[in-house]
């Protein structure tokens, strides 16, 4: 009932993107001011980082999150969380209503990437799903898919 006030009337909803379990963390997105575009906000859960960031840091030092392919970029803090804000200075830096791809870069992981349906109809309203499987989610918590190892290791 609570999740449904939040879709129907206010500037904060919260997305789920969880691709193993169930998520702990929360994403909101909520609109800067009229005409400036949203915020977007999650976390990057990856496992061996605790939500107080005691968890290995060399796993966040260099994990990005990426918007559009590059129009936005943002680093996750060391407890996993980032937000992609919008800025004051050109349109294009803005998150505008309408459709956004969100991907997650760090080394070692490979994520999938999320699909961001900003409504401009109903400002606040937000939706996110998985690319690979159109799954709908409530908080935007993203964790990687599996472990990527980029060398061969020889066989004795």
């Amino acid at each position: 009932m609570a999740a449904s006030s939040l879709c129907h009337g206010h500037l904060l909803l919260f997305l789920l993107v969880s691709v193993t379990s169930a998520c702990l963390g929360t994403a909101a997105a909520h609109q800067a001011g009229s005409g400036e575009g949203y915020t977007i906000a999650g976390r990057v859960k990856i496992d061996g980082m605790s939500e107080k960031g005691y968890g290995l840091p060399a796993k966040t030092s260099n994990t990005k999150v990426i918007l559009n392919g590059g129009q936005r970029v943002t680093f996750a803090r060391p407890d996993g969380y980032f937000a992609l804000y919008p800025t004051n200075d050109s349109l294009p830096h803005n998150v505008p209503a309408g459709t956004h791809l969100i991907e997650v870069s760090s080394i070692g992981y490979f994520f999938s990437p999320v699909r961001v349906d900003i409504s401009a109809r109903n400002p606040g309203y937000i939706q996110a799903a998985l690319t690979e499987t159109r799954r709908v989610l409530n908080e935007l918590v993203l964790e990687p898919l599996k472990e990527e190892q980029y060398y061969e290791i020889p066989r004795r």
